[in-house]
């Protein structure tokens, strides 16, 4: 069985745990089903199905696009929210959420720690446009970086009373450790259909916090051009805020500027939420007994039984 999922040449931690956690709940899929391929944590339900192999899903999402699913080509287990379910036609219960809650390293509820730093998780590429080290630490902000190991990221949590996400599993991470987090916005390029999609699952509302400018460290003058006349124009096509489309280069001022409203933000404690134990047991149990019925239908390995005979015994 192929795992198909994004890889970014200098990594991303949400699509790498991909490579971490079927191994954990199925064991080797190399050597079975090599007609099929699984799908599961990612934004990948935008791509077209036209290699006419089996796709079995497992908690992905869904994005501006959507293939059409035939049912000889799909296995749909669940999918990452209700937003992609519909897209797809399928009933709002198949949004469970996102698989990456069932990886061993998040199953310790384990608490923010309170004297802990304020930490930030960028999108991947909103930390290829800029500089974050040395700003972050002019605001008194823990920088974690989206292209580390999940084990890296999660370590790096861990050490936070608080977090400020702008990356999806920085927040899926935070909230699954029992860490208050607040989603915030430093780039055009936001995805909200994929936050609005989780964030369903959990059942709290999408309120990030906006920057007022994008921080970019190079900007060609035809790109200048070009987001200037969006601006002019409002046009706002692939972008969550057109005053967050750069035309120019980040000036020591605009840098000044963000370093206040980050440090102002992190300190308001009321934006800061995360969801109870209790809620995330409830959706990791309702993904494994999901994963437990299709290792028995493709006659795989299910080795997190014990961690349903475990929930089974409370209730």
């Amino acid at each position: 069985m192929k795992l198909n999922y994004f890889q970014l040449p200098l990594g991303n931690f949400g699509d790498d745990l991909n490579l971490l956690i079927w191994g954990e709940i199925f064991g080797p899929l190399e050597s079975v089903h090599d007609d099929i391929e699984l799908w599961g944590i990612g934004t990948l339900l935008g791509k077209m199905d036209n290699n006419g192999i089996k796709k079995l899903v497992l908690g992905t999402g869904g994005g501006t696009r959507t293939p059409k699913l035939s049912s000889s080509n799909w296995d749909v287990r669940w999918v990452r929210g209700p937003l992609t379910a519909f897209k797809l036609g399928l009933p709002p219960g198949t949004g469970l959420g996102d698989g990456a809650i069932m990886w061993s390293g998040l199953e310790k509820y384990k608490g923010p720690r309170k004297d802990g730093p304020v930490g930030i998780i960028p999108h991947w590429r909103t930390t290829f446009e800029f500089d974050w080290e040395p700003l972050c630490l002019d605001a008194d902000l823990l920088l974690i970086k989206a292209s580390q190991s999940p084990n890296q990221v999660a370590e790096q949590l861990q050490q936070c009373s608080r977090v400020l996400v702008e990356s999806l599993h920085g927040a899926i991470f935070a909230d699954t450790l029992g860490i208050p987090w607040a989603p915030i916005v430093l780039s055009k390029g936001f995805n909200t259909f994929k936050w609005n999609d989780w964030l369903a699952t959990i059942d709290r509302e999408f309120k990030p916090f906006v920057i007022d400018r994008s921080l970019v460290g190079s900007l060609s003058l035809f790109k200048a051009w070009k987001n200037r006349l969006s601006r002019t124009l409002n046009i706002s096509y692939k972008s969550f805020n057109l005053s967050l489309k750069p035309i120019k280069k980040a000036s020591a001022e605009d840098v000044r500027n963000v370093v206040i409203q980050l440090r102002e933000f992190s300190q308001n404690h009321s934006e800061f939420a995360c969801s109870s134990e209790a809620r995330v047991k409830r959706q990791r149990q309702s993904m494994l007994q999901a994963c437990q019925i299709t290792a028995d239908k493709y006659g795989l390995q299910f080795l997190k039984g014990e961690l349903l005979t475990e929930s089974q015994t409370r209730t």
